[in-house]
């Protein structure tokens, strides 16, 4: 994942308690594994994307449109939509069903 949401760790964590939460749903690690791929991956790909926007954002400038890079790095920030999607990790607790519902809907953040 790249580094620049600073979200690698949390979404490690919370992919280990989903994981964990899917074996206690199903018993046996295959299972469990389709399951946290049905809840769980959207989030994790979500998070990978705005990470890489996000860097692509911050390091492809030349020096003579480093201002422009300031500004529009500023407006992000003031982006609810942008700081929801990007943070999207951050606010998320995984709550499996064994359907393979969570908390968040993929269509929450895509």
């Amino acid at each position: 994942m790249s580094p620049q949401l600073g979200q690698g760790a949390c979404v490690a964590m919370t992919n280990a308690l989903a994981l964990r939460q899917a074996l206690d749903l199903t018993g046996d690690i295959p299972s469990a594994l389709r399951l946290w791929e049905r809840s769980e991956r959207a989030i994790t790909d979500a998070t990978q994307r705005y990470s890489r926007i996000y860097g692509r954002v911050g390091i492809t400038w030349t020096d003579h449109m480093l201002d422009l890079r300031s500004a529009f790095v500023w407006l992000l920030g003031r982006s609810e939509l942008f700081q929801r999607k990007a943070n999207l990790a951050a606010h998320h607790y995984p709550t499996l069903t064994p359907d393979g519902g969570a908390a968040l809907q993929p269509s929450a953040f895509e």
